[in-house]
């Protein structure tokens, strides 16, 4: 785990200074990773740049990744926010079925963490 991180670490600052859409789809993945190993601020950072190039579905799941990061954090506002954007973007994404069920769920769970 510990070589893991500290080559999940090197990669963060690589994919945070890359940029267009592939990238920003690489860097939402790589946080999603860093947000299950409990690494907030380094995904954080990634979801901030790759939100900047992302487009689509993309774009969908980097605004749910942020809400689950801000959610983990306690932000429930936030999150909140973040859930309602992913889901306006993906009323207008055809091939966001499967991300919108996952967003309305995760928006479920936050109604009743509150």
């Amino acid at each position: 785990p510990d070589a893991e991180r500290s080559m999940a670490g090197q990669a963060v600052p690589v994919s945070a200074s890359a940029g267009g859409a592939a990238s920003a789809d690489a860097m939402n993945e790589l946080a999603a990773v860093l947000i299950d190993r409990g690494d907030y601020a380094d995904a954080e950072t990634l979801l901030r740049r790759a939100q900047m190039n992302a487009t689509g579905l993309t774009a969908v799941r980097v605004a749910n990744n942020l809400g689950a990061l801000a959610a983990t954090r306690g932000d429930v506002a936030t999150a909140a926010s973040m859930y309602r954007s992913a889901l306006t973007m993906a009323s207008t994404v055809p091939e966001s079925d499967s991300a919108r069920r996952s967003i309305e769920k995760n928006l479920q769970d936050l109604g009743a963490v509150r």
